[in-house]
């Protein structure tokens, strides 16, 4: 079975739960309190999708201004770009084009740019149909919304690999070097 490995970087506003995401993918739990992201935070997954192997790691930033001098460095290798805003915060959603335009900026040219909302399962939506459409007429990325609190965003990332698939694979991952230690007479 083929095996390839993808590099997916969130960016978006601190305290719209790009951890919670990333926490949820890898590793199917939810805590709802977490401390900021200092930096760069990494987590891996193995995921199987059309007869392959595919491993994704993903690097969830810091929010915070302060941090991004430190990040910058990471957007050199990555395939996609998962731009993440809370539905519930319009402000979050106009931060986008800030965070895509410094991304578009240090990424390389086959990254793949998506819009992810998060927090469908909060009252109290700030960011409407209206808003979305024009932006995404706009910069012609894929949208999804998903809530991490509920658990859903595994189709989000099946549906972004599959999409990652689709547009650009990387060379396949070697396996390790059989090393042979002779034998121990």
């Amino acid at each position: 079975m083929k095996k390839i490995e993808y590099n997916v970087i969130l960016v978006g506003a601190s305290g719209i739960g790009k951890s919670s995401l990333v926490n949820q993918f890898a590793h199917g739990s939810f805590q709802p309190f977490y401390t900021s992201t200092i930096g760069i935070d990494r987590k891996i997954r193995d995921f199987e999708v059309d007869n392959m192997k595919v491993k994704i790691k993903m690097w969830d930033t810091a929010g915070q201004e302060r941090f991004q001098s430190l990040v910058s460095q990471y957007f050199r290798n990555v395939d996609a770009v998962l731009c993440v805003y809370d539905v519930t915060s319009h402000d979050s959603f106009q931060q986008l084009r800030k965070w895509i335009t410094r991304a578009r900026t240090l990424t390389p040219s086959h990254a793949q740019f998506f819009l992810i909302g998060n927090k469908i399962d909060l009252p109290g939506r700030r960011v409407f149909t209206e808003d979305l459409f024009t932006y995404l007429e706009e910069c012609k990325y894929q949208h999804f919304e998903t809530s991490a609190k509920q658990g859903n965003v595994e189709p989000v990332f099946e549906a972004i690999i599959r999409q990652l698939l689709k547009t650009y694979v990387p060379e396949p991952l070697s396996p390790p070097p059989v090393v042979s230690r002779g034998c121990c007479f």
